[in-house]
């Protein structure tokens, strides 16, 4: 196993902050900058290695990390994009993507916000959302697409949320 971490502060006081750590590919100066790959282990009979990505939890008085994938921006030309996928099963079902906030006990639920791109271009239009279920390929007429599912959050005691469309 190979660690690498930021160093340990024990100064005993509540300014005590820990190392932090930076991993970065190069710079370019006539070219594109270097990449980071970050890859778990091939399993040859078995399953490859997992990445987990997470913030560590909070002291009795703080808010636990933030998350933050983005994507840099450009001076001339188009932004970068972010991917996040599953990979195909040769023979199985495929993976799933699930994004989900975490439930609190004081005030409202954190929200799920999707916004596409905006512009300033004249004649030109602001990005597309699109949301489809899977599409079913089987050759046979027992093939069914997938649902696409909306709805608000039951409510003990009073209402349940609404949908909107604008």
């Amino acid at each position: 196993m190979v660690s690498i971490r930021g160093g340990i502060s024990y100064t005993g006081t509540t300014l005590a902050k820990g190392g932090s750590v930076e991993i970065g590919g190069g710079a370019g100066s006539g070219h594109s900058g270097g990449a980071v790959s970050v890859l778990t282990g091939y399993g040859s009979m078995t399953s490859s290695g997992s990445v987990s990505v997470r913030t560590m939890n909070s002291g009795d008085n703080g808010v636990s990390g933030r998350l933050s994938f983005s994507a840099g921006t450009a001076s001339f030309g188009n932004s970068g994009s972010i991917s996040v996928g599953t990979g195909p099963s040769t023979n199985g079902k495929s993976g799933s993507i699930r994004v989900t906030v975490g439930a609190g006990n004081t005030g409202d639920g954190g929200g799920v916000w999707i916004f596409a791109g905006q512009t300033t271009a004249d004649n030109k239009v602001g990005g597309m959302v699109s949301i489809r279920g899977g599409i079913s390929y089987t050759g046979t007429t027992l093939a069914k697409g997938g649902s696409v599912e909306i709805g608000g959050g039951a409510g003990s005691g009073h209402s349940g949320g609404a949908v909107s469309v604008l």
